[in-house]
């Protein structure tokens, strides 16, 4: 026998003090805010999203996402041995970034570079999404999102080849 599906068609948001400017409380809306995200971030996450997405949830990232103002990412993998968030003075989220590892975006503004990075066990890397000291039409065939997409495959590869061998 079926199960009944939920008619949620009568169903109206109420509003209460603690609301935001969108109607949902704020303690639920964390990503129903808009927020800027860098093109080549963009790329990144959808790419993660739609071809690692079991990935992702295996490594514990899909709730670690934090977008930052200038439209990079940070995504941090959790604690190996799964203890919530470190209480207060246990440790600054940079440590723990470099403890138990992430991956990111950012933008070199002196090199005017943008770069995919990571750090994950003993995996230490970045590669260059872009360099904006170029033509957009130099020498490289492939477009933007292929040449992200690929960068983003090879960071997992390398990100196996890491966990594999430990």
């Amino acid at each position: 026998m079926r199960e009944p599906r939920a008619d949620f068609s009568s169903y109206r948001l109420i509003k209460d003090p603690d609301s935001r400017p969108n109607g949902l409380p704020a303690r639920f809306s964390t990503f129903t805010e808009s927020a800027y995200v860098h093109p080549l971030s963009q790329i990144v996450l959808e790419h993660l999203q739609s071809n690692y997405s079991e990935w992702v949830k295996q490594m514990g990232l899909d709730t670690a996402l934090k977008l930052n103002k200038d439209g990079t990412f940070v995504l941090r993998f959790p604690d190996p041995d799964g203890k919530a968030e470190a209480a207060e003075g246990e440790g600054s989220s940079e440590e723990k970034a470099r403890t138990n590892g992430s991956i990111w975006t950012m933008y070199e503004a002196e090199e005017k570079k943008h770069y995919l990075c990571v750090r994950k066990g003993g995996l230490v890397g970045r590669y260059m999404l872009q360099d904006n000291t170029k033509p957009a039409w130099h020498s490289d065939k492939r477009s933007t999102p292929e040449r992200v997409q690929e960068a983003v495959d090879e960071m997992i590869e390398k990100i196996h080849q890491v966990g594999n061998a430990a």
